[in-house]
């Protein structure tokens, strides 16, 4: 694979983990409100971030898998 097509497939996995984290982060102001209205909730904001952020985790682990299996001559 050309080092060209890999830097627009490396941007496109970028902008999408972008819009992911910031979907994800809307989510949770929507849960934070829904759960201060449930005061016997066992889920607590933490254990959903932790949660979004090893999704997170993830994605950025494949961006620097494609991003160091590029083989330069």
């Amino acid at each position: 694979m050309s080092e060209s097509i890999l830097i627009v497939v490396t941007i496109i996995v970028v902008a999408i983990i972008v819009l992911a984290i910031t979907v994800l982060g809307l989510a949770i102001c929507v849960l934070a409100g829904y759960l201060a209205r449930i005061p016997d909730c066992k889920v607590t904001i933490g254990e959903v971030g932790r949660a979004i952020g090893a999704i997170v985790g993830v994605g950025f682990e494949a961006v620097a898998t494609i991003i160091t299996s590029v083989r330069r001559p």
